[in-house]
């Protein structure tokens, strides 16, 4: 009866988790974040309270206690700031797509972060746009982290969101993803790599990174865009 009555908890606790999702579509990629905040939090805290119960020591209980709830804290404080910022790219780029959509011709979506496709890489490209290219998924910790720190951080941010700049992001998440078919071409093994096209490098072949830095991002958007300043930073890749 236990077994079966954790099944019926199990089917509301996942019922309640799709309507939120369907209410807030940008937290669906943010589960994992707070299913890892709630469970460091209850260690934490849990770490505090049996500081109290086993020793009567004053520095003890306040060093440990202190640490465990600031610990609790600042998971719990990380997956709210992760959760918000994807809330401000999905709206963002809600509005860019309804914009888009009342323009004729169907213009390509520049300032938000656009799924990766073969052909919406060869049409942007034809166009003459700088292509930054993201590849990233949901199991890549160090994806994350560059694009919290570099991508998502001023003043690679705002360079991104130029109107000659497209922001492509290939999710690597599931092995059926169209993004590990160029991976293979590019001869890359795993994320994280960034990718930059445009007219001012030669040939098919991208430029390619890594790790980066804002600095490393800055300079080889402009060598994409044509810009000799950046041509130091291509030699040095």
């Amino acid at each position: 009866m236990g077994l079966l009555l954790l099944g019926a908890a199990a089917y509301f606790v996942a019922t309640g988790l799709q309507a939120l999702i369907l209410d807030m579509p940008w937290i669906g990629r943010q589960l994992h974040w707070w299913a890892a905040a709630v469970f460091v939090a209850i260690g934490c805290l849990w770490l505090a309270l049996r500081t109290m119960q086993i020793t009567k020591s004053v520095p003890k209980r306040g060093v440990f206690g202190l640490l465990g709830v600031a610990v609790a804290a600042g998971a719990v404080l990380f997956a709210y700031d992760v959760t918000n910022s994807a809330k401000a790219d999905y709206l963002e780029r809600e509005a860019r797509i309804a914009e888009a959509s009342s323009s004729a011709g169907g213009a390509i979506l520049t300032s938000t972060w656009v799924d990766y496709s073969p052909e919406l890489l060869a049409r942007a490209r034809e166009e003459g746009y700088v292509v930054v290219l993201d590849f990233t998924a949901d199991w890549c910790i160090n994806c994350k982290a560059l694009e919290e720190q570099v991508l998502g951080t001023e003043p690679v941010r705002a360079r991104l969101r130029d109107e000659d700049v497209v922001m492509m992001k290939a999710d690597l998440t599931s092995t059926r993803q169209p993004g590990w078919e160029l991976m293979k071409q590019l001869n890359q093994k795993a994320p994280p790599v960034l990718a930059i096209y445009g007219p001012g490098i030669e040939g098919d072949t991208p430029w390619l990174a890594n790790t980066y830095t804002s600095g490393i991002v800055m300079e080889a958007i402009s060598l994409g865009k044509g810009d000799d300043s950046g041509r130091d930073i291509a030699q040095a890749n």
